[in-house]
């Protein structure tokens, strides 16, 4: 993951940075080292594993690499889908034009291909702006739904600038490794189950495997939800840090059209008011996007709402 400076927001991006980092670490640490925690938890509880339950994690490595390849190969699918959708040169030039004018303020060699998808597809969000992409076909930045209508000329420069932020943050194969890791904890769950099943009807013989196998299972979900919650707070990373390196692309004076689009895109995403939107819920914990609120004042955008729920940004 790597990062952009931006005026009045540098303390705040090292942190974010830094941050991330140490998530990243810590996600990958949870899941090498989840042998080592279930075996010291068989210890603190005197459990002794038996034939069954004793060559668990012969096949962590194994799990390991055939997720990550998976992980590769999804993403190398979904951009090879994607890019068969590639817009056409008369295809919105105006919003084209501006894409190629922001990948050239960012610095990137290449223009990302351009995909605007209008009619909903099936599993893909209705409306949205979104980053992708892979090692055999490129960046590309997406355009989902009525997002091009739905903002204003401003709005839709600094929303796009965020996007192309987390392509020169390479924010892209970040989730795909992340991804990957969540895949293998599913893996190693599932194969725990299935494991733990057999030994409950198996017999007597067994029963001490299905004992330790039901708390194994245990220590996995936790694991599980531990590594969600991490995946969770580094997306909360990430887009700070595409806040910021799109204002840095878009320049300074966006911010309140970068709160204004986020806030256009949530609403229709999540048929939330935009009064609900800039609320702090107190439940950022479980999402993987800040809450609007936060991340308008994070880069110093005011608000106020009114007793009916309209809100106005304000420079006050």
């Amino acid at each position: 993951m790597l990062l952009s400076w931006c005026r009045g927001l540098n303390g705040h991006i090292f942190w974010q940075f830094t941050k991330g980092w140490i998530l990243f670490l810590l996600m990958g640490g949870l899941f090498w080292f989840l042998p080592t925690i279930v075996e010291h938890l068989h210890g603190m509880l005197g459990l002794r594993p038996g034939p069954l339950a004793k060559n668990l994690f012969d096949n962590h490595l194994f799990i390991i690499l055939g997720c990550f390849i998976g992980a590769w190969v999804a993403l190398e699918g979904q951009a090879k889908a994607l890019a068969q959708q590639k817009a056409h040169p008369s295809n919105r030039p105006n919003f084209q034009a501006r894409i190629r004018h922001l990948a050239r303020k960012a610095g990137l060699s290449r223009t990302p291909d351009i995909i605007i998808i209008d009619a909903p597809v099936p599993g893909m969000i209705g409306l949205n702006a979104a980053a992708a992409g892979s090692i055999f076909h490129g960046n590309q930045i997406l355009a989902i739904g009525g997002v091009i209508e739905l903002l204003e000329d401003r709005e839709e420069e600094v929303v796009f600038a965020h996007e192309i932020a987390h392509l020169i943050h390479l924010d892209v194969p970040a989730r795909a490794i992340i991804m990957a890791g969540q895949m293998a904890i599913r893996w190693q769950k599932w194969l725990v189950l299935m494991m733990t099943c057999f030994a409950g009807v198996a017999g007597p013989e067994l029963w001490g495997d299905f004992r330790v196998l039901v708390i194994t299972w245990l220590c996995i979900s936790l694991v599980q939800l531990c590594y969600s919650l991490l995946a969770a707070a580094h997306s909360r990373c990430r887009e700070y840090l595409a806040d910021a390196g799109g204002l840095a692309i878009a320049g300074w004076d966006y911010r309140d059209e970068l709160v204004a689009g986020l806030i256009k895109v949530g609403h229709v995403m999540s048929g939330k008011s935009p009064f609900k939107l800039l609320q702090k819920t107190g439940m950022e914990i479980f999402a993987s996007h800040p809450d609007a609120g936060n991340r308008a004042a994070v880069i110093g955008v005011k608000y106020r709402a009114d007793r009916h729920g309209n809100v106005r940004l304000t420079e006050e």
